[in-house]
């Protein structure tokens, strides 16, 4: 089984924007579409809820642009892909990420677009 975690604005609401708009968690099975699991944020800090997510061990999360804090933990520490899909219900962004027509969250907002991971290229500009 392939989880993924997907971080809505609101129970049974859509992809949050950003993932601190994010106020619930939907933990889907990616082959089936199941929902497995799902809590709310509650009093957690991103970085609290980045652990939290983690937690549940999933191959990938779907949701909107990622601050610093965050991005790191998801990305860095857990190496959890992350999948923009803000606006849309979780059942159509896991269709989606499963067609390849989610992009990749390279980096955090206001990074350089690398990310962990990925392959990058120079960003001296040195001419």
């Amino acid at each position: 089984m392939i989880k993924i975690g997907c971080l809505l604005n609101k129970k049974n609401g859509v992809v949050a924007g950003t993932f601190s708009e994010a106020n619930h968690v939907v933990i889907m099975d990616a082959e089936s579409g199941d929902f497995l699991k799902e809590f709310a944020r509650g009093k957690a800090d991103d970085t609290e809820l980045a652990r939290m997510i983690a937690a549940e061990d999933p191959e990938a999360i779907i949701t909107g642009e990622l601050d610093k804090e965050p991005f790191e933990v998801i990305a860095d520490e857990f190496m959890i892909t992350r999948y923009y899909g803000a606006g849309l219900k979780a059942s159509e962004a896991l269709r989606l990420m499963n067609e390849y027509r989610l992009r990749i969250i390279p980096d955090h907002i206001g990074g350089t677009g690398c990310g962990a991971g990925g392959e990058c290229h120079d960003h001296s500009h040195k001419h």
